[in-house]
């Protein structure tokens, strides 16, 4: 029913005025069908009747399955219905477990973004990337309502793997005095800069191209927090521990500074609700399809990371109003 009312864009023209035979006119999609497909959209409680015969409107949640909603999740649908996405989570259940390869390495034989990056794959490259940008939209706002920077009013915010910058500047938009460096590898350093330009932060932003896996920059030396939104559930331990172990030695080398390490990610068996719980369980099946090592962690598991990492610092959680939570540890 979804995949009818979003691939062939009926939700972009469901207006609460317009006939659905009229609708499906203007689609070239058969009238019958288009009228019984909208009828069933009410059983996934993305449209309602109205008055009058065979015009429906949307409900609140329909809306965001409109392409032009500012909040659109039509490209998280895409990415989860694509054949990158079906093959893999088809290859995990039966090849990856029994040979502990991912489900996309099973299916593919290259990693996730190898696949992506491959130049007959832009599409769905581009349909990934904003795919992840409206999780990323998601995660700010529970990010922005539960979680506060360090009070210091000039602190610097370094957002190690950010993307374009949805994080950083949404950090930067609700507290005035934030500074931000956004840190992620070369290729990503275009887009964040039309990113940043476009939400005028760039007096407050910088840009700085590298690889968490090798020695950081001197310029993450200015850094407050080293906030990792998402890194940590993409890697094995042995990645992990030593992604902490470059920001370690970074922030050692600016002693009496009191920097702090942020991750961001689904932390298991935290007393969430059942439901809560068992989606983040369901999303370390995920993690099995498309990462060769990831995995969504228990508290003592993420913990033992930054203890392995040698930080004698004692971990806080911080539960967020999302799937997500924060674990802060002080350097």
């Amino acid at each position: 029913i979804l995949q009818a009312l979003v691939e062939n864009r009926l939700m972009d023209h469901v207006d609460g005025t317009t006939d659905c035979p009229t609708i499906a006119a203007k689609l070239e999609l058969h009238p019958d069908f288009t009228c019984r497909f909208l009828r069933a959209g009410i059983s996934l409680g993305l449209v309602e009747t109205t008055p009058r015969n065979n015009v429906y409107q949307l409900t609140i949640t329909g809306q965001y399955f409109q392409h032009n909603h500012p909040d659109t999740v039509t490209d998280l649908y895409e990415a989860m219905h694509s054949p990158l996405f079906e093959q893999s989570l088809k290859a995990v259940a039966t090849q990856s477990i029994k040979t502990g390869r991912s489900g996309v390495q099973e299916t593919f034989g290259m990693e996730i973004f190898e696949y992506l990056q491959l130049p007959e794959h832009e599409h769905e490259g581009a349909v990934f990337d904003n795919a992840i940008q409206q999780i990323s939209n998601k995660i700010a706002v529970a990010l922005l309502a539960d979680w506060m920077p360090p009070s210091n009013n000039n602190a610097t915010v370094c957002d190690l793997g950010g993307g374009k910058g949805t994080i950083i500047t949404a950090l930067c938009h609700k507290h005035s005095g934030l500074k931000g460096i956004l840190f992620d590898l070369p290729d990503s350093s275009g887009r964040a800069a039309r990113y940043i330009e476009e939400a005028g932060l760039t007096d407050r932003i910088t840009i700085v191209s590298g690889d968490f896996f090798r020695p950081l920059p001197e310029q993450l030396k200015a850094c407050d927090v080293f906030y990792l939104k998402a890194i940590f559930h993409d890697w094995g331990d042995e990645a992990c521990i030593k992604i902490i172990q470059n920001i370690k030695e970074i922030a050692d080398s600016t002693r009496g500074k009191g920097a702090m390490i942020v991750g961001h990610d689904t932390i298991l068996d935290i007393g969430d609700s059942t439901s809560v719980e068992n989606e983040k369980k369901e999303s370390d099946v995920t993690m099995m399809a498309f990462t060769s090592g990831g995995r969504e962690r228990t508290k003592d598991e993420y913990f033992s990371l930054f203890q392995q990492a040698g930080l004698e610092s004692e971990p806080r959680l911080i539960k967020l109003r999302d799937l997500t939570s924060i674990v802060e540890v002080d350097l």
